[in-house]
């Protein structure tokens, strides 16, 4: 244990009182997480998400009509930062692989069908939940730019006409922060192929200042 002086917390201590304080092997300092990792954000109203259930989506590879697209208009002064990426098959009737991909750049305006995001504080979708961006579920993102490949979220594969040989898992892709958004740009999560295929997705995000 080492001395330290600061402010402890919620024990009773005083700023400027000393704390100990564990350290490890080569003196670094060891930490144990109290709460759940997003906790303080969501409890700021800082973390939303945009969700589907049973879409059936068309094909897309940066423009057209995604799964899900969360959109930061230029006026914001804010950044999102993703945090949470899930897509999984749920029924389908169209043989062969499909795969879920993100997409993500700078988009001029769009003046498609848009929709508020979910608060993960109160769960409710309202344009006064306090977030910035404005969504699209599986509907054409009408006067976007064209966005750059990302990478792939998931995989499936129907052997078959039959619902039941769907062959799919829900991942979820923790990317815990590596993707942002500033003003004036779109992610999107795409089906990549042209087919009848359904989908529950999610995409979580924390928005920042600039």
């Amino acid at each position: 244990m080492a001395p330290l002086a600061g402010n402890s917390g919620q024990v009773g201590k005083r700023v400027g009182d000393q704390i100990t304080a564990s350290l490890g092997e080569y003196a670094e300092t060891l930490t144990t997480q109290l709460q759940p990792r997003y906790y303080q954000n969501a409890y700021r109203g800082n973390v939303y998400f945009n969700s589907i259930t049973s879409a059936n989506g068309t094909g897309y590879t940066g423009a057209g009509t995604p799964l899900l697209a969360v959109w930061n208009p230029t006026y914001t002064k804010k950044n999102l930062i993703v945090f949470n990426v899930m897509a999984a098959i749920t029924s389908y009737a169209s043989n062969g692989t499909i795969v879920a991909s993100l997409w993500g750049g700078p988009t001029a305006s769009i003046t498609g069908t848009l929709v508020p995001p979910v608060s993960a504080l109160t769960l409710v979708s309202s344009m006064a939940n306090g977030s910035v961006a404005r969504c699209s579920q599986n509907a054409a993102t009408t006067g976007a730019s064209t966005l750059s490949y990302i990478g792939t979220v998931t995989s499936s594969y129907g052997p078959g006409t039959s619902v039941g040989a769907c062959m799919s898992h829900a991942p979820v892709y923790d990317c815990a922060g590596p993707f942002v958004v500033p003003p004036g740009a779109m992610i999107a999560l795409g089906q990549t192929l042209t087919g009848s295929w359904w989908w529950d997705a999610y995409l979580s995000w924390i928005e920042v200042p600039v």
